[in-house]
């Protein structure tokens, strides 16, 4: 079973996500903000990272940062819904800043899960 490491303030969104990747066959680790996301990662390499880009202490741009720091060819897919601006501008810059691919919430499951998949080399 791979595992993901999901970083997201949004519990219930968390959740949620974390179920339907677990039927699809992942084990999905979870923390709510960027650094223990960060501290997760650090112990144990994960394949892939979906990091939401609005998170409330160490924001989604400089958790990247950080976990491109440590790996350089860290897979990351960016999601966000916007917060107060326009989700499309977070996610360019996670782009720009390294992230593999970039949706907004309410995730597009079919087209999230097939990149996820080919990211993997599942696809």
């Amino acid at each position: 079973m791979t595992k993901l490491l999901l970083i997201d303030d949004d519990e219930p969104f968390a959740r949620m996500l974390a179920e339907r990747l677990h039927r699809e066959g992942f084990a999905v680790s979870m923390a709510g903000d960027g650094k223990p996301g960060v501290a997760l990662f650090q112990q144990e390499r994960f394949p892939l990272v979906i990091l939401d880009i609005i998170l409330p202490e160490m924001e989604g741009l400089e958790t990247l940062r950080e976990l491109r720091s440590l790996d350089p060819d860290v897979k990351v897919i960016a999601i966000s819904g916007g917060g107060a601006g326009d989700p499309g501008v977070y996610l360019h810059s996670a782009e720009l800043l390294g992230a593999r691919a970039a949706f907004t919430k309410p995730l597009d499951w079919p087209p999230f899960l097939a990149k996820l998949r080919e990211l993997l080399g599942e696809a």
